[in-house]
């Protein structure tokens, strides 16, 4: 009966994991949800509403900046997390402060529970528990780190996947006649809806250049907050046009040759891992069933043969 329930079990989560992980995201319900968030964030909310949201707003950022001094920051730490959460795509002021009281309440939140549920589940409170509580502290304190490195990883692989896109609009936009300032600003309004985050990034970019910043700032600002290679290379090969006053066109068509290279040896590179990735699954699922399969029956017959209690009343003796 316990193994047939473990059997079953098991069964049943791997075929959830399986679903959820196989289940890819439907571009389209995708591209739908993100129309209806335009609407809504174009309505026009009442003046109750806003002055709740406002005041929960206000709540949470006393709560989470009175908790962001629980953790150890130094002015060197705190330059390096604002450049992380740059390249996560939070460019608030407050978002150092969120992230840091996010850290602090957490490392109080999770002991905490801990030791709730230890107590509720054993009714006592030992070393141990405690012990646990202390590790489940410092979990906590380092989940907003993990998670930040999810959103960075995430957020490149996203711009990575744009820039080619981008830099066809550009080669376009550029052919028709616009500059290469009014450009960027035009390419920051047209992907809005495909491509979120490099439109957020292209149209800070060209509020920057509006507002009086050099063109080459603006692009090393656009790098620094991406931490993408390849904009790290389309904003080297601006600079190095705009400084030498050759054809942005030109330089934009062998720059959008060399990335379509680059994507296609990065397709061939994933491929390729793919076998070296499927051993792992093989190794842990496919083998030891196989092993079993095979040996199963070999062993049976091995206990039935030269072990007394195996068999039914002794060795056998086979004659023909």
């Amino acid at each position: 009966m316990v193994i047939g329930l473990s059997f079953v079990s098991v069964m049943v989560l791997t075929f959830v994991s399986t679903y959820f992980l196989l289940e890819g995201p439907n571009p389209i319900l995708e591209r739908i949800q993100k129309i209806r968030k335009g609407v809504r964030r174009n309505r026009q909310p009442s003046v109750e509403t806003a002055e709740e949201e406002k005041k929960r707003r206000l709540t949470v950022e006393s709560v989470l900046k009175s908790l962001s001094g629980i953790a150890p920051k130094s002015s060197t730490e705190i330059g390096l997390t604002q450049k992380r959460l740059f390249q996560a795509g939070f460019h608030s002021e407050k978002a150092i402060t969120y992230y840091y009281g996010t850290k602090g309440a957490f490392s109080l939140i999770f002991p905490l529970a801990m030791l709730f549920l230890t107590f509720v589940m054993t009714g006592e409170v030992r070393a141990v528990h405690i012990a646990l509580s202390i590790v489940s502290a410092f979990f906590g304190f380092l989940l907003p780190s993990f998670l930040l490195n999810i959103y960075i990883a995430r957020r490149k692989d996203e711009i990575r996947a744009a820039l080619p896109d981008v830099v066809d609009l550009l080669i376009i936009c550029v052919e028709a006649g616009l500059g290469l300032s009014r450009a960027i600003m035009k390419i920051g309004e047209e992907i809005k809806i495909l491509h979120p985050e490099i439109s957020k990034e292209f149209n800070l970019m060209g509020a920057e250049m509006r507002s009086g910043l050099p063109r080459h700032q603006a692009l090393r600002n656009f790098v620094a907050r991406t931490g993408v290679d390849d904009a790290s290379g389309l904003a080297t090969m601006l600079i190095q046009t705009d400084k030498f006053g050759t054809s942005v066109a030109h330089s934009l068509r062998v720059y959008s040759e060399s990335m379509r290279t680059m994507r296609r040896q990065r397709t061939e590179e994933a491929i390729a891992k793919v076998t070296i990735k499927l051993m792992i699954p093989m190794a842990i699922f496919i083998l030891p069933v196989l092993f079993i399969v095979i040996g199963g029956p070999v062993v049976v017959q091995l206990v039935r043969e030269f072990l007394p209690s195996g068999g039914t009343g002794g060795p056998r003796i086979i004659t023909e």
